[in-house]
């Protein structure tokens, strides 16, 4: 079944890079988390690809969003309201970014093609707010709108900054570090900062110094983490060893914040207060459970929308604001149920049912687009639909906790892509002990105590991607081929494998390596070069997830290993391109967006006493390069 719905994201770095660490995470009226002033609501996506020479018949404008990353929540939230808005005014929207925030210069790239393509506006969020100043100055002097989102450029050459006033929202967190620690004079406090060079992190920090400076707090470190989570541990990590006697740390978006928790818990410092900045789900989560005392909310789902909507205005000749605020507020322990209202625990739907969603993380546009599908099945239903994950799929016990909670909080369905097929059968079996209704998403898990399982058939999924491997390496005998898998233990992982292995035995290929890389897109890197360099004469590999499989490209290039064929799995927007430009010869594609969806719907059929199918497919394509204009229009 060929899916039409990939959100097509544009993704035109090399990887995406890991997100941050989403402890459970809520979404709230019955669909997302509520940010300020925002009406988020889950619709299908519309962006187009980059090779769009027009829009629709209704409109002749064409209007691109480029963000940051496309990493996060509060990304994915801007992508999504911009893709509201392009829907709702019938204007195409494409929405594209580099790999990771400090990607810069790919950032760059990514702008001076879409000023080559000549579109008429776009909406840019710069990971460099001086650098970028004369990529804007080219693009206004080529007729086309330019807008800054989130971060703003010096330049009048803009029409509009939409966004934070990021100065007082760091203002917002210092006062609300002065009142934390008001009863301690010479309270030590530090900050962890993004990427250096960016002005919505220069506005943050300049606020809380501004507001702690004659206070009783003194600010005795200050570091960039790059807004990498893996970064940020190591940076909380350090600050502890250095400053054991810490009492507060302002931490500069809520990626960041998340990652260090684990840093603080393993330094057993309890008494840490932490500020963040954005208000995630994991974060949010992290407030109500008293680990950060409190964030920052922006809304990204209205910078998206606005900065589209204002972005059509002018092309219509309208006059818009040169300054567009989408609001701020503290958000803490008092005030936090509001922002989870709709998918926190404690609420029920008028018809009492309550159903979780726990994905292996939400880290990836694979499992955001298996979080939408799951949110728009909860909206149509009316029914409360809470999704949560782990911080990564490696993180097998976190996931555990997750769904041992929702056990306790007595929620009626659970449906859960198991990060450990295996380990969590017990898991399932005391839900089912408890009347808790149980589906499997994407990986199944081996006891008849589950009533469905809704995902691909994976082991058919990668017969195929053998089957195409073998058709690619046709003309030479003795082709030698590897795998590149994921976490080990991972049901979903050894079907793709075991289907591949079974495609290939008996045919010209010889399958030379086989090594683990836990769907980290900087390990799997590491692994592609360590297998070229260890078998040169490598004919093709099969990557058993589009994230990794796009990450892998950097080493593959590096090698100057050109004729490599490479099939990866899943149908991400950075895949597709590459299977476009032929850096990737095929990914076998699934429907995250339906294992979301159908995995609510049945859950609800199933509490409302209608018997369900044990196995529900959501389909699976093979593309290429022969059909993959079909996926990204």
């Amino acid at each position: 079944m060929k899916r039409k719905r990939i959100a097509i994201l544009g993704i035109l770095g090399l990887a995406v890079s890991m997100l941050s660490g989403c402890s459970p995470t809520t979404e709230g009226s019955s669909s997302t988390t509520s940010a300020p002033a925002s009406t988020t609501s889950a619709q299908a996506s519309t962006t187009s690809a980059p090779s769009t020479t027009s829009a629709p018949a209704s409109a002749e404008k064409r209007i691109a969003v480029v963000c940051k990353a496309l990493d996060s929540e509060f990304w994915m939230d801007v992508k999504k309201g911009a893709e509201d808005a392009g829907k709702e005014l019938g204007v195409t929207v494409y929405v594209a970014a580099p790999d990771k925030e400090s990607n810069v210069e790919g950032q760059f790239k990514i702008i001076e093609d879409l000023i080559q393509q000549k579109y008429d506006a776009i909406c840019v969020a710069p990971c460099d707010s001086t650098g970028v100043i004369p990529i804007i100055e080219d693009a206004n002097t080529k007729g086309i709108k330019i807008l800054t989102v989130d971060t703003d450029a010096d330049t009048d050459k803009k029409l509009s900054f939409v966004g934070t006033d990021n100065k007082a929202g760091g203002k917002m967190a210092g006062e609300e570090m002065i009142k934390l620690l008001s009863g301690k004079d010479g309270a030590k406090v530090a900050m962890i900062t993004g990427v250096p060079g960016q002005q919505t992190m220069r506005d943050r920090a300049d606020g809380f110094k501004e507001a702690i400076e004659g206070s009783k707090l003194e600010l005795v470190d200050e570091q960039p983490a790059n807004s990498d989570p893996g970064l940020a541990m190591t940076v909380m990590e350090n600050m502890l060893t250095t400053h054991p006697d810490l009492d507060g740390v302002f931490i500069l978006n809520a990626t960041m914040a998340v990652s260090s928790l684990e840093a603080v818990d393993n330094a057993g410092k309890t008494d840490l207060n932490i500020i963040g900045f954005d208000s995630s789900t994991d974060a949010l989560q992290a407030v109500k459970d008293e680990k950060i005392k409190g964030v920052v909310a922006q809304s990204p789902y209205n910078m998206g929308k606005f900065a589209v909507e204002n972005a059509f205005k002018s092309l219509n000749g309208e006059n818009i604001s040169n300054r567009i605020d989408t609001g701020t507020d503290m958000i803490t322990s008092e005030n936090v149920d509001k922002y989870l209202s709709g998918g926190t625990p404690s609420t029920n739907t008028a018809n009492g049912k309550r159903v979780a969603v726990v994905c292996k993380a939400l880290d990836s546009e694979f499992w955001m687009d298996v979080k939408n599908g799951a949110e728009e099945a909860g909206k149509a239903l009316g029914v409360t639909v809470y999704v949560a994950a782990p911080d990564k799929e490696s993180n097998v016990e976190g996931q555990f906790k997750i769904i041992e909670d929702l056990i306790q909080q007595k929620y009626d369905a659970i449906c859960v892509a198991p990060c450990d097929s295996t380990g969590v059968i017990p898991i399932i079996e005391d839900a089912n002990a408890e009347g808790i209704k149980i589906l499997t998403v994407d990986t199944d898990a081996d006891t008849d105590q589950k009533l469905s399982f809704v995902g691909t058939d994976n082991k058919a999924g990668g017969k195929m991607a053998g089957e195409e491997m073998i058709k690619l390496l046709s003309g030479k005998d003795g082709a030698k081929v590897a795998m590149i898998t994921g976490v080990p233990g991972q049901q979903t992982m050894r079907d793709r494998a075991d289907g591949f292995k079974e495609a290939i035995e008996g045919s010209n290929l010889e399958l030379v390596d086989e090594q683990p890389a836990n769907s980290d897109p900087g390990l799997a890197m590491t692994v592609m070069e360590n297998m070229l360099t260890t078998h040169p004469d490598l004919d093709g590999v099969f990557i058993l997830n589009a994230t990794m499989a796009v990450s892998s490209l950097e080493a593959v290039d590096n090698a100057g290993k050109t004729d490599l064929n490479i099939i990866g799995f899943d149908s991400s927007t950075d895949a597709l391109q590459a299977v476009k430009d032929g850096k990737i010869k095929g990914v076998v594609a699934q429907s995250p967006f339906n294992m979301g969806k159908f995995a609510v719907e049945n859950a609800v059929k199933a509490l409302g006493g209608e018997n369900i199918n044990n196995r529900i497919d959501t389909g699976t394509d093979m593309i290429t390069s022969e059909n993959v204009s079909e996926y990204i229009k």
